[in-house]
């Protein structure tokens, strides 16, 4: 087996040449990897923001959808009147958020279905 000196010579390489080849690769290695990294936290922000917006957008829908089928569920009942303007209200409450927050929903779905799907809709 020959000595890596050995090999060295017979490759004409020399130190100089090594530690170039191997800051110029540590370079480049570095390189691909930082950009590789910064587009999978973008991939990885962008879902999660997708998500967020519509756990947000199914949050207001259902809290306004079942608080509207308690306040008719009252009225089928004939529940007392206190009962009912509790229900109300609480229903009113969650349409006024619904509505506070309309265009910021509307921007989220725009997000969540992208430009063409949100344009149909």
């Amino acid at each position: 087996m020959r000595l890596p000196a050995a090999l060295m010579r017979d490759g004409a390489m020399t130190r100089q040449m090594l530690v170039v080849f191997t800051i110029i690769s540590a370079m480049i290695n570095g390189l691909v990897t930082a950009s590789v990294g910064a587009w999978l936290a973008q991939k990885y922000s962008s879902a999660q923001t997708r998500r967020q917006s519509i756990n947000a957008i199914s949050t207001l829908f259902y809290e306004r959808r079942i608080k509207g089928g308690m306040v008719v569920s009252a009225i089928r009942r004939n529940a007392d009147i206190e009962e009912l303007r509790y229900r109300k209200r609480s229903y009113d409450e969650s349409f006024v958020d619904w509505n506070k927050n309309i265009r910021q929903n509307l921007f989220a779905i725009r997000e969540v279905l992208g430009e063409q799907g949100s344009t149909t809709l």
